[in-house]
Parts: structure tokens; C-alpha cells; sequence
């Protein structure tokens, strides 16, 4: 999943990752749950239903 997509989620409060010392995002479990989420139903509305992202 591109960068921008994930930035454009934490935007509209999808997601709140913490960020250690040097500013980078730290995503929880349910956090990367819901991120594959997503991307399987992005790939199902694409019509691609047999590709798995677990």
C-alpha cells in the first residue's frame, strides 16, 4: 500500500500509529488489521478476489 494512501487514513482518523524517537510510525495490530482490510476489499472491487494479503 503506497505511504500516501496510509498518510491519507491517519488523516481522517482511521488510524493513530505512536512514533518512537526518530519520528517513525509504529502501527498496532488492529491498526495493520485494518490497513489489510482495506487493501483486500480495494483488490475485491478491482476484481481481483483471488489474491490474499494475509
Amino acid at each position: 500500500m503506497a505511504s500516501k494512501a496510509i498518510e491519507y487514513y491517519e488523516a481522517q482518523g482511521l488510524l493513530n500509529p505512536t512514533r518512537d524517537a526518530s519520528g517513525h510510525r509504529d502501527y498496532n495490530e488492529q491498526e495493520v488489521l485494518l490497513l489489510t482490510r482495506i487493501l483486500s476489499t480495494i483488490l475485491f472491487l478491482l476484481g481481483f478476489s483471488g489474491i490474499s494479503v494475509s
